[in-house]
């Protein structure tokens, strides 16, 4: 169940932790708090998105044009077309789900860079059901190898940007107890700036203790089975020999 915690309620409660008065009047303004509660909070998202058990997942819809190559339309180094863009809120791409038509669905996979030519040295154009459809993120875009031939749907599964709290009634999902690990930090950067070192290091084993828990209990989301192994390796259709090298 969600935890709505608001940035006033995480701010009073770091101020408290590390003994200040929460009017900001101490050492510690209230706009340098929240700086302090959203970095916070920001470590806290990336321990969630490191469990890797589908927190905070976004997704955009793309449709593809044909021949239309993000790589090759750079103009003085800055990108012009907008066709395969990520979202603003762009942070990690999790997945790529490419409908090729009806119910024939396959999944993308990632390129390395190196190998971004390797189907225009085969000489395969267009997509089609069997054969390895690849993408890579260049700036702020995505591209696709081969390049696509015609409209096709493109699901891309990502996790957006830590969001940001500005106003005191902005609220998180912090989950289980998510509010601890972030007042913590917050309290242990309060403290350092006052220069309140044994306060520093008492809060610092309280924040260890917050993080070994959230390491351990983050993955545990989906309890029923444990995780499969994927398999990455697989040759398919008519993607070359080196396949097993990607």
């Amino acid at each position: 169940m969600a935890k709505l915690v608001s940035l006033e309620t995480l701010r009073n409660a770091a101020y408290a932790k590390a003994d200040l008065p929460n009017s900001g009047n101490g050492p510690v303004s209230i706009g340098e708090a929240n700086g302090l509660i959203n970095a916070a909070y920001a470590k806290y998202y990336d321990e969630l998105i490191k469990s890797d058990a589908m927190y905070k997942v976004a997704r955009q819809s793309i449709t593809t044009a044909s021949a239309t190559d993000p790589a090759a339309v750079l103009v003085n180094g800055v990108q012009v077309l907008d066709t395969y863009k990520l979202p603003p809120d762009f942070y990690e791409t999790k997945g790529l789900d490419i409908n090729l038509g009806g119910q024939q669905m396959q999944t993308g996979r990632r390129v390395n860079f190196h190998d971004r030519n390797l189907y225009k040295f085969w000489g395969t154009t267009g997509w089609f059901f069997g054969q390895w459809i690849l993408y890579y993120l260049l700036d702020a875009f995505m591209v696709y190898v081969p390049i696509p031939q015609g409209p096709f749907t493109v699901t891309h599964w990502y996790y957006p940007v830590a969001q940001t709290l500005s106003s005191d009634t902005d609220v998180v999902d912090l989950l289980n107890g998510g509010d601890e690990f972030v007042s913590l930090h917050a309290a242990m950067q309060m403290a350092r700036k006052e220069e309140s070192f044994e306060l520093v290091a008492a809060l610092k084993g309280d924040f260890a203790d917050e993080m070994q828990r959230i390491r351990e209990m983050a993955p545990k989301r989906d309890a029923a089975e444990p995780p499969r192994v994927t398999e990455t390796s697989r040759r398919r259709g008519y993607w070359p020999s080196r396949a097993g090298r990607l």
